[in-house]
C-alpha cells in the first residue's frame, strides 16, 4: 500500500482540489495541518519550492498544486482513455488557473489588510465581468459539447473535480450566491460533483475559510 500524507494549513485553499481526489477515489491519507508560525520558521527552509501544499508518496516530496493533482489523477484513473483525453484535462484544468491567478490582489484585501471587504468587492467586479463572464460561457460549451455530463470521455476525470471545486471556491470567497445561475449545465455539474458522498460529508464539515 502506498502512504500518502498531504501537508497544508488549516483552510482550504490550494490544497482542496487534492482533497477532492483523494475524498472521489476513496483513497486514506494522513493530513498535517500546520500553523503559518510553524511553517515560516521551520517547515519552509526544508520544502523543494519553500511552499505549501506538498504531497508526501512513501516519504518522498512532490510540490506544486497542479503537479500532485496529476500525478494523484494517474495513480487514481482519473485521466480519461488515452494521451488525448489526458491534455484536454490539462486544458482545461490552466484554463481555470488563469482565471484563479487573477485573484491575488482580491485575496490580498480579504486576508492581508483584514478583511477590506469593500475594495475586494470592487476588484472582484472587475475580475467577474473581464475574466470569469467569458469562462463561464466558454465552460459552459465545452460542458455542452462534450455531451453534458462531464468534462472529458464521458466519466469523471481530475478536470471535474477541480472545475468544480474552483466554482465552490468562487462562491464562497467572493460571496456570488448567483455565479453560475445563468449557466445551467455548469450549475448542475458543480452540484453533482458535490453530491458524491465523500465529497459531501467533507463540505459540511471543513473549516468554511477558503483562504
Amino acid at each position: 500500500m502506498v502512504h500518502y500524507k498531504l501537508t497544508y494549513f488549516e483552510p482550504r485553499g490550494r490544497a482542496e482540489p487534492i482533497r477532492y481526489l483523494f475524498l472521489f477515489s476513496g483513497v486514506d491519507y494522513d493530513y498535517d495541518e500546520v500553523t503559518q508560525t510553524h511553517f515560516a520558521e521551520l517547515l519552509k527552509p526544508t520544502l523543494p519550492f519553500g511552499q505549501l501544499p506538498i504531497l508526501f508518496v512513501d516519504g518522498k516530496p512532490l510540490s506544486q498544486t497542479i503537479a500532485i493533482a496529476k500525478y494523484l489523477a494517474g495513480q487514481f484513473k482519473l485521466t480519461g482513455t488515452d494521451d488525448w483525453d489526458r491534455a484536454m484535462c490539462c486544458s482545461l484544468v490552466d484554463g481555470v488557473q488563469d482565471v484563479f491567478e487573477k485573484f491575488t490582489e482580491h485575496n490580498y484585501y480579504m486576508v492581508i489588510k483584514s478583511g477590506d471587504t469593500e475594495k475586494a468587492a470592487e476588484i472582484y467586479k472587475k475580475i467577474r465581468e473581464e475574466n470569469i463572464a467569458p469562462m463561464l460561457d466558454r465552460y459552459e460549451k465545452f460542458l455542452t459539447d462534450a455531451g453534458g455530463d462531464w468534462f472529458v470521455a464521458n466519466e469523471v476525470t481530475w478536470a471535474d473535480l477541480w472545475i468544480a471545486e474552483f466554482f465552490d471556491h468562487m462562491i464562497d470567497s467572493c460571496r456570488d450566491k448567483t455565479l453560475l445561475d445563468n449557466h445551467p449545465k455548469l450549475k448542475y455539474h458543480w452540484q453533482r460533483v458535490h453530491c458524491f458522498p465523500l465529497i459531501q460529508a467533507h463540505r459540511l464539515k471543513r473549516n468554511p475559510s477558503v483562504f
